[in-house]
C-alpha cells in the first residue's frame, strides 16, 4: 500500500509537470504494486490511480482507454460501496456517447445514471447528469424531450443557489435554452437567454456556444452587422482555443519524444547489462567446467593409483604365499617318495582289492547310465503325448470360438472381405489359446499386417486357396507368401506345405 502511494504521488507530479507518459508509466507500476486479494488492499488509492489514468487518456483523447480506466475504477468504487464515485464514473460514458455521435444510446444510458442518482438521494448530481440527455435531444431535435430534460435540469439547478456545482456557473442553462428556443423559433426568448449567459463569456466554452448562438440568431433577423460582430468574435476565440490546443499538442510531443528518448537510453543501458550478465555468466560456467573437468581427472588419477598400489600388494602377498607352498610342496614331494617305495613292497595286496572294488564300481555305473537313459526316452515320451494332448485342447478350443466358424461359413458363402473387426477378433482369439504366437512369429523378422494375417489363417487350418479368397488375392499370392514367412519365421527355407506343416506345430 506505501508503495503504491508513492508511486502515485509521484505520477501525480509528473502530470502537473505535463510529462503524461511518465505520469502513466508510473501510476502503471503503481497498479503492479496493488494486491487485491488482501483483506486490507487500498482499494481508494486504486480507484484514484485508475481515474487520473482516465483523466490523462481523456485529455490526449484516447477515448478507448479512457473507457477501460473509468470502467475499472466504477468497479473498484461499487466494491469499496461508494456509490456516488461509481455513479460519477458511468456519467462518463454518457459523455463518450455523445462525443461519439450516438444521441440515442447517450439518453439511455443518461436516463439510467440520473434514475441511480435519485435511487440513491442525490438530486443534484441527477440533476446535472441530464446535461448530456439535453444535449443529445436538442442534436436529435426532438424538443419535447429537450423540454422535459430542461425543466428538471433548471429546478434542481436553481433551487439550491448554488451556482459553483454546474461547470462554467448557469451559463450552460441558458445556452441549453437558447438553443432550445432557437429551435422551437421563439428568437426574442433565445436572444434573452444567450444575454443572460453573456456574463460567463471569460470560459472559452461557453464564449463559443453564446457567440454561435448569436451570429445563427441574427442571422435569421437578417441583421448582419450583428452576425458579422459575432462570426468574428466565435472565429477569434476558436482561434484561441486552437492555439491553445497546438501548444498543448506541441508539449505532449515533446513530452513524449523526450520520454521515448530516455526510454531508449534505459533499454540500451539495460541492453548492455544483460549482454555483461551474460558474459559474467558464460566466464563462470566455463570455470566452473574446466574445475569440474580437472577435479574429475585428479580424483581418477588418485583413484587408479590407489587401486594398483593395492593390486600391487595383493600379488606380493600372493606370491609370498605361493613360495611358502612351493617349499611345502618340495619338502612333502621328498617324504612321499621315500613314502611309496616302503608302500610299493607292503601294499601290492591292497592295490588288488582296489582293482576289484573299481570294476565292480564300473560295472554299476554303466548300468546306471543306461537306466538313466531309458528313463530320459520315457519323459520324453510322455511329454510328446502331453503335448499332443495339449494341442488337441488348444486346436478344439480355437475350433469351437464364434469368429473361426464366421471364417468357415465365410468360405462357404462369400460375402466380401472380412472387416477389421473381424480380423481383431481372429488375433484376440488365438492370443488367447496361444499367448506366444505373435512373439514367435516375430522372432527373427518384424511382420507386416498381411503376413501376419496369412500365419493366423494358416494356423486355423485355411488353404492356401482359401486365403487368396479371404484376403481377396490373386491365385499365387498365398503359396509366395508362405515360401517367404518360412524364411522370416524359420530362419531357413522351405516350401509353402512345410510352413503350413510347421505352423501348425504350434497348436
Amino acid at each position: 500500500n506505501d508503495r503504491m502511494l508513492s508511486l502515485y504521488l509521484l505520477g501525480c507530479t509528473y502530470r502537473d509537470m505535463g510529462a503524461a507518459p511518465r505520469a502513466i508509466e508510473t501510476w502503471q507500476r503503481a497498479v503492479a504494486e496493488a494486491d487485491t486479494t488482501r483483506q486490507d488492499c487500498d482499494l481508494s488509492t486504486l480507484m484514484r490511480i485508475h481515474s487520473q489514468m482516465a483523466n490523462v487518456y481523456n485529455k490526449q483523447r484516447l477515448y478507448d482507454y479512457m473507457q477501460k480506466e473509468d470502467s475499472i475504477a466504477a468497479t473498484l468504487c461499487w466494491k469499496m460501496e461508494d456509490t456516488l464515485n461509481a455513479l460519477i464514473m458511468e456519467e462518463k460514458k454518457c459523455g463518450l456517447l455523445f462525443g461519439e455521435g450516438n444521441y440515442e444510446e447517450c439518453i439511455k444510458a443518461t436516463e439510467q445514471v440520473y434514475k441511480q442518482y435519485l435511487q440513491s438521494s442525490f438530486k443534484d448530481e441527477a440533476a446535472l447528469a441530464l446535461a448530456f440527455a439535453i444535449k443529445s435531444s436538442l442534436a436529435l431535435k426532438n424538443y419535447d424531450k429537450t423540454k422535459h430534460y430542461l425543466d428538471l435540469y433548471e429546478a434542481y439547478c436553481l433551487s439550491e443557489k448554488d451556482y459553483r456545482k454546474i461547470d462554467g456557473g448557469l451559463a450552460p442553462l441558458y445556452i441549453y435554452k437558447s438553443n432550445y428556443y432557437l429551435g422551437t423559433g421563439n428568437i426574442d426568448s433565445a436572444e434573452y437567454c444567450f444575454r443572460k449567459a453573456m456574463p460567463e463569456v471569460t470560459n472559452a466554452d461557453n464564449a463559443l456556444q453564446v457567440y454561435k448562438g448569436l451570429y445563427k440568431l441574427y442571422g435569421l433577423r437578417g441583421e448582419m452587422d450583428s452576425v458579422m460582430k459575432y462570426i468574428s468574435l466565435y472565429s477569434e476565440i476558436k482561434e484561441k482555443v486552437y492555439y491553445s490546443s497546438a501548444v498543448q499538442a506541441t508539449i505532449d510531443a515533446r513530452n513524449l519524444y523526450d520520454y521515448s528518448v530516455e526510454q531508449k537510453i534505459a533499454r540500451s543501458q539495460t541492453e548492455r547489462l544483460s549482454h555483461l550478465k551474460d558474459i559474467v555468466y558464460t566466464i563462470t560456467l566455463i570455470v566452473l567446467v574446466i574445475l569440474t573437468v580437472l577435479g574429475t581427472i585428479y580424483y581418477n588419477e588418485r583413484k587408479q593409483t590407489r587401486r594398483l598400489h593395492s593390486q600391487l600388494g595383493y600379488k606380493e602377498k600372493k606370491l609370498e604365499k605361493f613360495k611358502n607352498r612351493l617349499q611345502e610342496l618340495r619338502e612333502l614331494e621328498k617324504t612321499l617318495r621315500s613314502k611309496q617305495k616302503e608302500a610299493q613292497k607292503q601294499h601290492k595286496d591292497e592295490v588288488k582289492g582296489l582293482a576289484s572294488q573299481l570294476k565292480v564300481a564300473l560295472e554299476e555305473k554303466e548300468g546306471l547310465s543306461q537306466s538313466v537313459l531309458e528313463l530320459n526316452l520315457q519323459i520324453a515320451q510322455l511329454r510328446h503325448e502331453l503335448g499332443i494332448k495339449n494341442m488337441g485342447s488348444k486346436a478344439q478350443t480355437l475350433e469351437n470360438t464364434e469368429i473361426v466358424r464366421q471364417i468357415k461359413d465365410f468360405l462357404e458363402q462369400p460375402r466380401g472381405h472380412i472387416l477389421e473387426s473381424q480380423w481383431k477378433s481372429l488375433a484376440d482369439a488365438i492370443n488367447n489359446t496361444h499367448p506366444d504366437f505373435f512373439n514367435q512369429m516375430n522372432r527373427y523378422h518384424s511382420l507386416n499386417v498381411e503376413e501376419y494375417r496369412v500365419c493366423l489363417l494358416t494356423l486355423i487350418g485355411c488353404s492356401s486357396r482359401d486365403i487368396n479368397v479371404l484376403m481377396n488375392k490373386s491365385s499365387g499370392y498365398a503359396s509366395n507368401c508362405k515360401k517367404r514367412l518360412h524364411q522370416m519365421v524359420f530362419n531357413q527355407t522351405g516350401t509353402a506345405r512345410d510352413f503350413a506343416n510347421k505352423i501348425r506345430k504350434f497348436m
